[in-house]
């Protein structure tokens, strides 16, 4: 963006004249105020410096600018070009008169004043500017989305990823899983200005609400949060079930069955679990002594080993739509 404004203003600094004038009795009629020239009669002629100027932002990005113009009446040296920021940087030309095209690079966002003064003789001065501006880009602010998928229920695994938007390059993101003991930086982090972060697994070390929260750092910085529930479900309040057995949540077309086999150790239990017609999500066995196992998928076999203390035991198996597939009652000695 580019504002324009033009000042030309000279000052003649003619003590000698005004003693001359005083001398022949006065100032001498048809003097000009604004004028190019001005002839105090019996001093010489005073020729008033002069000069032009255009400044045109040729890349925003990396704040180049172009001054172009001309000048004339001048001493040697004695026309400059200044670019208006705080290190006084600047550029003289040569000579009476002459044209000029310089390339600058401004500091940075801001509002520079450009200007050229030409110095002439006798004190003759002449400046014109133009004003340039480099605006701060819009400020965006970030966006971002939490995605949180349960990968393992028994052990409490999670997978977690954030779709985000807006980031600065080069700075660091993070995400917070809700379970840290201590303030400070997530317990992820990643850079980028946009995609797709992760996914990242994490485990949490026992049951509850927990609240994801992601940091998204760009103009200003952007938040998001996720909330995920850890709870295990807890088996039916009782069972007399006897192998194969199919519960009350049966649905034609899905099954299972369990097979318990024991081994040297009469506390040892494997158990072989077969399934069929399942959601294509995570299940759970329960052992019928507050401990449970996943399974996954919609069809399958998986073989488990579980101590018992003596006791009865009724051993269930439930599908994730809260579905109680199949179970079976085992006696431990």
């Amino acid at each position: 963006m580019k504002t324009f404004g033009l000042r030309t203003r000279w000052v003649l600094v003619v003590a000698s004249t005004l003693i001359a004038l005083l001398a022949f009795g006065g100032v001498v009629a048809g003097a000009e105020a604004h004028g190019e020239r001005i002839n105090p009669a019996g001093v010489g002629t005073i020729v008033v410096p002069t000069g032009t100027l255009e400044v045109s932002v040729v890349n925003t990005d990396t704040f180049g600018v172009v001054a172009t113009g001309s000048y004339s009446n001048s001493v040697d040296w004695g026309s400059c070009l200044h670019w208006g920021h705080d290190d006084g940087s600047h550029k003289c030309f040569p000579g009476f008169s002459g044209t000029f095209s310089e390339a600058h690079v401004m500091p940075g966002y801001g509002v520079y004043t450009v200007t050229l003064v030409v110095s002439g003789g006798q004190g003759g001065l002449y400046e014109t500017w133009e004003t340039v501006e480099f605006p701060l880009p819009p400020v965006v602010t970030p966006t971002c989305q939490i995605r949180v998928e349960l990968i393992d229920l028994p052990s409490r695994e999670i997978s977690a990823s954030v779709a985000y938007t807006g980031g600065a390059p080069g700075v660091w993101h993070f995400l917070w899983f809700g379970d840290e003991l201590v303030p400070g930086p997530g317990s992820v982090g990643w850079q980028g200005t946009d995609g797709i972060a992760g996914p990242y697994p994490h485990q949490y070390d026992q049951d509850g609400e927990y609240e994801l929260r992601a940091a998204i750092y760009g103009g200003y910085p952007g938040a998001c949060t996720a909330t995920v529930s850890i709870r295990q479900p807890e088996p039916p309040a009782s069972h007399t079930l006897q192998l194969p057995w199919v519960g009350r949540g049966f649905r034609a077309g899905r099954g299972c069955t369990i097979q318990n086999r024991v081994g040297a150790d009469p506390h040892e239990y494997t158990t072989t679990l077969s399934w069929w017609g399942a959601p294509a999500q995570w299940h759970t066995f329960f052992w019928g002594d507050g401990q449970s196992v996943g399974f996954l998928g919609s069809i399958g076999s998986q073989s488990w080993t579980h101590v018992y203390n003596p006791g009865s035991y009724h051993q269930v198996a439930v599908f994730s739509d809260g579905t109680e597939a199949c179970g079976a009652t085992v006696t431990v000695p």
